[in-house]
């Protein structure tokens, strides 16, 4: 499904990551471990076209959009959630969700779309006439990822989602990420919370200085040494 090769590029003249090569397949879920700085985001960035590539290409369904612009790449259904401001404090749960809405096929489905959200998150349902900033942090994160939804995604990029969050609102967010995994989502996932990344997704890469330095399965990755006591505790 998406298929990234070589890739080189950053927010500068100074490359944030280099030469990455991964992939997922169609309703897999894939993580990006890595600390802060490892060039997680700017991957995810550069992917969805706000970044634009020094070199290598991005696959998606067969076709290269390294260096599309984002509302073409949104429009063949790569979908992005971001780490930071997730949601718009003024704005209703249902106003924030209607704004994700973008492309001409997401704008032609919105009901069924609507149907969907509320019931993959029936939380978002209940408080669907709350504006952002009465959101607990897990509503808020659900109602990002729900956001991500409506654009009506063939394969979703979430970045940091426990980013800022209690530990009982990232298990609640992580449930919720379980959720479309469940129902058939493609999902490629930025996280430093490697535990929590590990036991939602099938594979994962380990991102360090912008480089992949080590893949595989997540139950592998769990029981490498290297990575217990780099990202586990020990």
């Amino acid at each position: 499904m998406l298929e990234i090769r070589g890739l080189t590029g950053g927010y500068g003249v100074v490359p944030a990551f280099g030469d990455i090569s991964i992939k997922v397949d169609q309703g897999e879920t894939v993580a990006l471990l890595g600390s802060n700085g490892a060039g997680k985001t700017a991957l995810l960035l550069t992917t969805v076209g706000v970044l634009k590539p020094v070199s290598g290409s991005i696959l998606f369904e067969g076709a290269d959009i390294a260096g599309m612009h984002t509302r073409d790449i949104v429009g063949r259904g790569v979908v992005m959630v971001p780490s930071s401001d997730r949601v718009f404090p003024e704005l209703t749960v249902e106003e924030n969700l209607r704004v994700g809405c973008c492309s001409s096929t997401a704008k032609a489905e919105r009901k069924a779309l609507f149907d969907r959200v509320y019931k993959l998150f029936p939380r978002l349902h209940e408080r669907k006439s709350q504006v952002g900033s009465t959101l607990s942090g897990g509503e808020r994160g659900m109602l990002a990822v729900g956001r991500g939804v409506m654009g009506n995604p063939k394969i979703l990029l979430i970045d940091e989602p426990s980013q800022g969050l209690a530990p009982i609102m990232i298990r609640h967010l992580f449930a919720a990420i379980q959720v479309l995994k469940e129902h058939g989502f493609s999902i490629l996932l930025a996280e430093q919370n490697a535990r929590m990344a590990l036991d939602v997704c099938d594979r994962a890469y380990v991102l360090r200085s912008g480089s992949v330095v080590l893949s595989g399965r997540a139950g592998d990755l769990r029981s490498n040494e290297s990575i217990r006591k780099t990202y586990l505790g020990g």
